[in-house]
């Protein structure tokens, strides 16, 4: 069991000030497991809501909608850790997947390193690559849009 809890307050205080979103720990038969909530945007009093317009178009009641194939929603393939994102294994070697390249459920699209273990993002679509999201060698934080996938039907 945690000797004291001025110690789980520590924990809890260095949790709440990280950028960390989750965490498990296990100490001596006591495990503890934190997760933050998704954050909400706050605006301080006194400053002015920012507004947008949208701007319309006038139809005429004649005109006839042009005939287009439906549109598909691009996916996400997010960071699933905090660390340094890279597009291929080694500074040599020719990234793990390109725009237009088309992907598989479970193919590697990246690695990144997280206190120096090399892990693999994986994709979770069968699609293209329309945009690569996250510069080669930087810093991603957990649930970071890496790229985005064209799905296939």
């Amino acid at each position: 069991m945690m000797k004291d809890k001025q110690t789980l307050k520590t924990i809890i205080e260095i949790f709440e000030s990280s950028e960390v979103a989750k965490m498990e720990l296990e100490l001596e038969g006591f495990k503890i497991k934190l997760e933050k909530a998704q954050p909400v945007m706050m605006v301080p009093q006194g400053h002015p809501q920012a507004t947008y317009s949208v701007p319309t178009e006038s139809v005429s009641p004649t005109s006839q909608p042009e005939k287009s194939e439906p549109v598909q929603l691009l996916k996400d393939i997010k960071a699933p850790l905090v660390g340094t994102f890279y597009h291929a294994s080694s500074p040599t070697s020719d990234p793990f997947v390109k725009v237009g390249d088309k992907v598989k459920v479970g193919q590697v699209v990246g690695v990144i390193e997280a206190m120096k273990v090399m892990n693999e993002v994986t994709s979770p679509y069968e699609g293209v690559i329309v945009e690569c999201c996250a510069a080669n060698n930087t810093s991603v934080a957990f649930n970071q849009t890496l790229m985005k996938v064209q799905p296939h039907d």
